[in-house]
């Protein structure tokens, strides 16, 4: 699981690399701003169901109750395509007061536009990744939520700069390969499921109890996204796209410092949940334990590197990025932080602490709202680092 999480964390730092590289600052500012726009439009679409799911399929399987298993990721991909489809024509409709009147940008039309359309594969994708992770298919769930999008948009992007570059050859392949990988997932879940004939009969598992499980998760899920776009829809607000695309360098940057949160929380998840509702108490706190000490040992050199070296680092995207050298160095002290907690999130919401995890993001959420309000019309992208951090 952590060797596929690095290569396509490889795999996206090249694509970014490719965006930085051929678009410039304003055009990878236009891409990550209508990109945070679809994926925050994404985890309200999903509103935890994911998170429900691996619960629902981990507890279900070791009892080997199939057929529940089935019908919940069914009626879950199925109520996600209405529900995403909703919020996806909402976001095309709203396109041009968003890019007007929120970003004052009348360029963001049309890669909001295009990015709306990625809403609902995008969604479906992750869903399925998360049931073959509450499978303990963890190779399968990784392959599909760590590599495929950032690899088929390297690809398809790569192919596009042969011709004629511009931001649109950025946008559809990440579209493309949102829609090629939803396919994909769809395959391999297929694949994982017994026969029919192994299957017990469904237990009758409706939506509404996949929405009792998923609804708290959402408040802690979505919250979650918000710290991690607030400070760049605020910058998108004060700020010009080209200073939106050096503090998304420099985050995306940052962000791979939690390679080795995202890898053992693929392992630890189902587990936690597995272990919680079989009471194996000592168990549990020994995984933790273990995990949290592997995360703060991998992530570590990177941290090392960001803080010693940043501009040098964030020279790699063009010499027009250097100057987020101190952007860097702040948002990898806040991951680092976020390292040394360890898997805390994903604890408290596979242990029936759903609602002590949702009332915690949604109180670091606001703070980095009102912080990114009160520092970026002061201090740019550095106030929304430190926001962010």
């Amino acid at each position: 699981a952590f060797t596929l999480r690095v290569a396509g964390a490889l795999v996206q730092f090249v694509f970014n690399l490719l965006l930085a590289r051929l678009l410039g600052a304003k055009g990878m500012g236009l891409y990550s701003l209508a990109l945070s726009i679809s994926t925050l439009s994404s985890c309200l679409a999903k509103w935890g169901i994911d998170l429900a799911i691996i619960k629902i399929c981990a507890i279900n399987a070791d009892q080997n109750l199939w057929g529940d298993v089935k019908l919940a990721v069914l009626r879950g991909c199925r109520f996600i395509v209405l529900v995403g489809g909703a919020i996806s024509a909402a976001v095309w409709l709203a396109a041009p007061v968003l890019a007007t009147n929120v970003f004052s940008d009348a360029d963001l039309v049309y890669p909001i536009r295009v990015m709306s359309l990625s809403i609902v594969p995008f969604s479906l994708l992750n869903v399925l990744a998360e049931a073959l992770r509450g499978l303990r298919k963890i190779l399968q769930s990784t392959f599909i939520q760590a590599v495929c999008v950032p690899l088929f948009s390297c690809l398809l992007f790569g192919a596009a700069s042969l011709a004629k570059v511009t931001i649109n050859g950025a946008l559809f392949a990440y579209l493309t390969a949102t829609v090629i990988t939803a396919f994909i997932g769809i395959r391999v879940w297929k694949r994982a499921l017994p026969s029919d004939k192994q299957m017990e009969s469904p237990g009758g598992i409706s939506i509404r109890d996949i929405l009792a499980l998923s609804i708290p998760m959402g408040w802690a899920t979505v919250m979650v996204m918000i710290m991690g776009i607030a400070d760049s829809i605020v910058l998108g607000i004060f700020g010009t796209s080209e200073e939106i695309g050096i503090y998304s360098a420099a985050l995306r940057l940052s962000m791979l410092i939690t390679i080795a949160l995202l890898a053992v929380n693929s392992i630890t998840a189902p587990k936690f949940a597995a272990l919680y509702h079989s009471h194996a108490m000592h168990d549990l706190e020994k995984l933790s334990q273990r995990a949290n000490m592997l995360m703060l040992l991998i992530a570590s050199p990177a941290l090392l590197l960001y803080f010693t070296f940043p501009a040098h680092v964030m020279g790699i995207f063009g010499n027009d990025f250097r100057q987020a050298g101190a952007i860097l160095r702040v948002l990898a002290v806040g991951q680092m932080v976020t390292m040394m907690m360890g898997s805390v999130g994903n604890l408290l919401l596979m242990t029936r602490y759903e609602n002590v995890m949702k009332w915690i993001n949604v109180t670091a959420a606001m703070s980095n709202i009102v912080l990114s309000f009160i520092l970026v019309p002061v201090w740019g992208g550095l106030g929304a680092a430190f926001a962010n951090a």
